[in-house]
């Protein structure tokens, strides 16, 4: 679904005809610019501060540790781990999701094997909105802090609590000193929980109240209700990812209130109501009846590129570095430079883990929100309609081709900006 200057242009819906004309999707990591604009409105607002360290809010992550390496008996056992979660990490997530939190294993005792420091300073908030406060994702099974991750469950968001999240999170260092790399993670999550706290009340109603009402979001949220449930899109998982988490995930559980409110990647919605809150920030924090629903400096520092030179190229477990682009807070910006025909100077975007994405390009004053359910992440969905959609605004097409063409020819055009990999949750 795609608009130029707030008009609809384009509205296509391909094989999801059973689910009438708005099917609903689950966002997984399309969740994290709605929690930035939550938090960046608490900022505005005096209740808390880019540079407040995280544990000004969160005690519980107060004292923070930082990956040295592993004792000889956690290299042992970390090698045996590493051969039984031979699989994608957001399936491992749950190997057994129909496990309460009660019944969950306690794992502190095999992390007092890990080597690690205290952390020279706090993480801040800012560093959870730019992925550089230092936790991981658990998508990296080769390394040891991402294999606890996984072994600790911390992405599922089912079966586990606040208290378990955190708890679990803090027993377990991070994988580099806060502020000085860019590392994709949990971090979102811990800005969910944080918000909360400040703004007093559950995540979900801080979104609806502060965020989806006021935009018009009507379809949006952590869980839908039975009598939507034939209008939710249907996963279509490929290799080994039916089983465990994300195969849950497929089923009937978007009827289930999860027991944590994953501010990194819980949310379900509609292209239509996701349209709106691009529209909000490709209109300066305006909603469609002028209201300020975000403040116009907080709208340009989230879509600048707020990473240092040391921190770029960034990158992302099975995706190439982000060639040509930045990251502001929770989406990434193309640079000075077009990255691709496709990809024009000043794009905002983000993806999620079902191959579902958005684009905003202030430039040309155009927004598309492209959703399906494919795991693990394909870029496809990218590749077919950006062009297609950009095509009327970036000029001929065949002045387009023949620029691509030529820079190609002299082998001055960048990597794409997504792989084959996948993207998490």
């Amino acid at each position: 679904m795609g608009s130029k200057d707030g008009e609809i242009v384009l509205q296509e819906s391909v094989g999801y005809k059973h689910q009438g004309p708005h099917p609903l999707f689950r966002l997984f990591s399309m969740t994290k610019p709605v929690t930035a604009v939550l938090a960046l409105q608490l900022v505005e607002e005096g209740k808390m501060g880019l540079d407040d360290e995280i544990a000004e809010y969160l005690p519980e992550l107060a004292h923070l540790r930082v990956y040295d390496g592993l004792s000889v008996l956690m290299e042992e056992g970390m090698t045996g781990l590493a051969s039984l979660l031979g699989r994608n990490s957001s399936s491992s997530n749950s190997s057994s999701s129909s496990n309460s939190s009660s019944n969950k294993p306690q794992h502190h005792h095999y992390r007092q094997d890990f080597l690690s420091h205290p952390a020279t300073k706090n993480a801040t908030i800012r560093e959870l909105l730019t992925h550089t406060a230092g936790f991981a994702y658990g998508d990296n099974i080769s390394h040891p802090i991402d294999q606890a991750y996984d072994e600790a469950m911390l992405v599922d968001f089912y079966d586990h609590s606040e208290f378990d999240f955190l708890q679990e999170l803090a027993s377990i260092p991070l994988l580099s000193e806060p502020g000085t790399e860019f590392h994709y993670s949990l971090g979102f999550d811990v800005l969910g929980v944080l918000v909360s706290r400040v703004g007093g009340k559950p995540l979900d109603v801080l979104m609806k109240e502060r965020v989806f009402e006021p935009l018009g979001m009507k379809e949006t949220g952590f869980s839908i209700p039975m009598n939507k449930m034939w209008r939710m899109a249907r996963m279509k998982i490929q290799g080994d990812l039916g089983t465990g988490f994300v195969g849950d995930l497929a089923g009937l559980r978007a009827m289930e209130e999860p027991s944590f409110k994953s501010g990194g990647g819980g949310l379900i919605s509609t292209a239509q109501d996701y349209l709106k809150l691009a529209h909000m920030l490709l209109n300066g924090g305006r909603n469609a009846s002028g209201m300020q629903v975000l403040g116009e400096e907080s709208v340009r520092a989230m879509t600048t590129n707020q990473l240092s030179p040391a921190q770029l190229p960034y990158h992302m477990t099975s995706f190439p570095d982000y060639e040509g682009s930045g990251f502001g807070y929770g989406v990434m910006v193309i640079g000075e430079e077009e990255v691709s025909l496709s990809s024009p100077q000043g794009e905002v975007s983000w993806a999620g883990m079902a191959s579902n994405s958005w684009w905003i390009s202030p430039s040309h004053g155009t927004a598309l929100v492209a959703m399906t359910q494919h795991l693990p992440y394909s870029s496809a969905m990218e590749e077919v309609v950006k062009p297609f959609f950009y095509a009327p605004f970036l000029g001929a097409e065949t002045e387009m081709r023949k620029k691509w063409e030529g820079e190609k020819e002299g082998g001055r055009n960048k990597k794409g900006l997504r792989g084959n990999g996948q993207e998490k949750s």
